[in-house]
């Protein structure tokens, strides 16, 4: 039966997703929002004589959360309805679950694009090497250390990096206003201008996610990706938690630094992102 998951359903829940592991990191700071009644969105699941057979997230944003561990869920139509009723931007699972989604959709939506990608994972728990940054004109800053509105321009060339959509100047600076309020948000800056950032993206209580590792193409190829991603990674060690991040197959030069750094390939994911 598909439908959705309510309290009672929490052991299921949480025996799914440690069984899944690596295939189900998306699902992860969702499902612990979820215990603590902090959830941004809802969580539905197929269930078939007492065992969980797909479980879905449909977030605030406009995000669906997906793994899927047996092929008669595309059957349910009341997955297809969930999905029509709750038209989510991005659709991110490991790459069976969301090709699977993919041809079950593909006809129902005017514009259907996939990127594929890495899960790399640090298989340390040690420390890893942060070299100094090349100049000392370069300096290491937190969220919090951040002024209000600093270097606006920066924002919005990272949005337009990463292929987002730019409603208005006001919700960049909301963005922004929301992540300087943390110390999981690194910028590196040249004096006083903003010349690169990174970000823990989400975590939970076991693990965190680096993303929105981005630098100036003025200043590339000086270190500055690599000293991010260590930072961002002892961060989260400091904190007890497992780091990991998502990368683009087709960026190599991403991978390498990575690998460099001590992470390793661990499952193949993917993200559609699609418009109704």
């Amino acid at each position: 039966m598909f439908g959705k998951l309510e309290r009672s359903d929490l052991e299921l829940m949480r025996a799914y997703i440690k069984g899944y592991k690596d295939e189900a990191i998306y699902l992860l700071k969702p499902f612990q929002d979820f215990e603590k009644d902090q959830c941004q969105g809802e969580f539905l699941g197929h269930v078939e004589k007492g065992q969980l057979l797909g479980l879905f997230f449909f977030s605030n944003k406009k995000s669906l959360m997906v793994h899927i561990s047996n092929q008669t869920v595309l059957n349910h139509m009341g997955l297809l309805k969930a999905i029509r009723h709750y038209q989510p931007k991005f659709i991110k699972g490991n790459h069976q679950s969301v090709a699977a989604i993919y041809q079950m959709i593909c006809r129902i939506v005017k514009t259907l694009t996939e990127d594929q990608l890495y899960l790399m994972t640090y298989e340390s728990l040690e420390n890893c090497e942060v070299q100094p940054l090349a100049s000392s004109e370069l300096t290491c800053v937190s969220g919090k250390q951040a002024k209000p509105f600093d270097d606006l321009r920066f924002f919005i060339k990272v949005e337009q990096a990463f292929g987002r959509n730019i409603q208005t100047v006001s919700d960049v600076q909301k963005d922004w206003n929301q992540r300087r309020l943390t110390d999981d948000y690194c910028l590196i800056k040249r004096e006083d201008k903003i010349i690169a950032q990174g970000i823990v993206e989400e975590a939970s209580d076991q693990v965190g996610v680096i993303g929105g590792i981005y630098v100036d193409p003025q200043y590339r190829q000086k270190g500055i990706g690599l000293y991010i991603s260590s930072f961002l990674t002892n961060h989260l060690i400091h904190q007890g938690k497992s780091p990991v991040l998502f990368v683009l197959k087709k960026n190599t030069s991403a991978i390498n630094l990575y690998q460099k750094i001590g992470y390793k390939v661990r499952a193949n994911y993917a993200i559609l992102t699609v418009s109704f």
